[in-house]
Order: C-alpha cells, then structure tokens, then sequence
C-alpha cells in the first residue's frame, strides 16, 4: 500500500544481518539518510536492545526476588543459630555436672549437636513441605526455573543443615571447655 494512502507520522524498518547488528547499524542509517537528508532517525537499535528495554521491568523484579531471597535465608540462618546458640547456653550448668562427673567433651559434642540437628531435621522438613505446597503460587514467576527444582531445595536444605550443625556445634564447644565448677556455679 503506497504511504500516501496509510500515512503514519513514523515508519519502522528493520534489517536483517548475518554479521554483527552494531557494526550495520552505521552504515544503514547513512544509506538512508543518502535517501532523503532530511528524515529523522529516531532510537535506531539493535533487537536484541529493544528486548532489553522491554524486559527491564521483569529482571529488576527478578533481582529484587533474589535479593530478598537471600535475606529471609541469611534471616534464616542467623534465626538458626541464635537458637541453637541459646539452647546450649541454656544446658550449660548441664553440660558442667556431665564433665564433674566424668564425662569426656566428645559425647557432650554428640549430645548436644545431636540434640540441635534433630530440632533442625524436624524443621527443615516442615520448611519443606510448606515449601513444596506454595511453589504453585510462583510458578509463573519463574523463567527456566522448576517451582519445584531439586538442586535449589538441597542448596537450601544443606545451608540450613551446617548452619544448625555449626549452630549447635559452637556453643556446645564453647561449653565443654569451661570449667566444671564454674559452670555449677552458674546455677
């Protein structure tokens, strides 16, 4: 159809190329600036930068997504290990009566950490399977991404895992090398 008879104030042309579109992009807008001097070339871009502009919306909200996932995690783990890390305290006039009566600091490490990873193991499961009924609400959210992806939850289940072992492991380290009888003191 001529452009006299559907005329639109602006005109869209796109070029094909089998090299690179920024190394044509110069010499197409001098072959049609040679047409007629006095045309406009307004945003000449490549696709692959109009599908930037476009998509900038989604990858912020993506990153932001991310970004907040990682602080609920460290949240998370910081949560862990200041219960843990209170339960130990907590056990420690305990853990001093066990060593005044000849126990050695290894079985309190087991008691203690066993103690903290069983808490953590009941916890993880419940995130787990709370997770695993929610992912529904973000499926379409994601971009190549399984709501149910099998490498993010064992990330997630193995980070959450040393940091209660971590958590119930250092303070429980730090109580075994008190003193006995300080520790009854406490009390």
């Amino acid at each position: 159809m001529p452009f006299d008879q559907a005329y639109q104030p602006f005109a869209v042309m796109h070029v094909r190329t089998s090299t690179s579109p920024q190394h044509v992009l110069p010499s197409v807008m001098a072959a049609v600036q040679s047409l007629d001097p006095d045309l406009a070339l307004l945003n000449p871009a490549t696709v692959a930068e109009v599908i930037g502009q476009a998509l900038w919306a989604p990858r912020f909200a993506a990153a932001l997504f991310g970004v907040f996932g990682l602080l609920g995690m460290l949240l998370a783990m910081v949560g862990v290990y200041g219960v843990m890390a209170y339960m130990v305290l907590q056990r420690t006039s305990e853990i001093g009566l066990r060593m005044a009566m000849g126990a050695n600091s290894s079985d309190l490490m087991h008691m203690v950490v066993g103690q903290s990873m069983r808490l953590a193991v009941a916890g993880i499961a419940l995130g787990i399977c709370v997770a695993l009924a929610l992912t529904r609400l973000v499926a379409n959210l994601l971009f190549d991404v399984s709501p149910n992806d099998p490498a993010t939850f064992l990330a997630v289940v193995g980070l959450l895992g040393l940091t209660a072992l971590l958590a119930g492991g250092v303070p429980a380290w730090r109580a075994t090398r008190i003193d006995p009888v300080s520790a009854l003191r406490q009390e």
